[in-house]
């Protein structure tokens, strides 16, 4: 009898170590709405920024890898959020703090990254507020 359930306990063991088949492995979501130009372009942003971050803290050039004016251009996952005024008016406030930003001295160069990422904080906040927590990992620790 000590014998059947230990076999059995084994076997159960065993089970619960496979590993299930690919099509049966749920994929990680990154983005619940699709993989848009937009998000893509979003997450580089935000990769860029964190370089940008840790650029600024140790002193060294901070450098852009991706074209903010691409934010008009990115195919976006909800077309008629990224065709409204107000998505304009956030990305033309973008497009400045960018501008402020690179035109910046190093001493300034944290005060306007700040800038930048409170204007993609206050477009979230109101268009898309589902990345909101992600974008405040950009700020500086105070």
């Amino acid at each position: 009898m000590r014998f059947l359930i230990v076999v059995m306990a084994v076997l159960l063991l065993a089970q619960c170590n496979e590993t299930p088949a690919p099509e049966q492995q749920a994929e990680k979501v990154i983005n619940p709405n699709g993989d848009s130009e937009l998000a893509l372009l979003m997450r580089k942003m935000f990769d860029d920024g964190m370089a940008m971050k840790a650029a600024i803290e140790s002193g060294t050039e901070p450098v852009f890898n991706h074209e903010p004016q691409a934010i008009f251009t990115a195919q976006a996952t909800e077309p008629e959020k990224a065709a409204s005024k107000a998505y304009h008016d956030f990305g033309q406030a973008y497009l400045a703090s960018v501008k402020a930003f690179q035109s910046a001295t190093p001493e300034e160069r944290k005060a306007f990254y700040t800038g930048m990422v409170q204007s993609c904080m206050a477009c979230h906040e109101q268009l898309c507020p589902g990345p909101t927590r992600k974008i405040k990992r950009m700020y500086f620790e105070e």
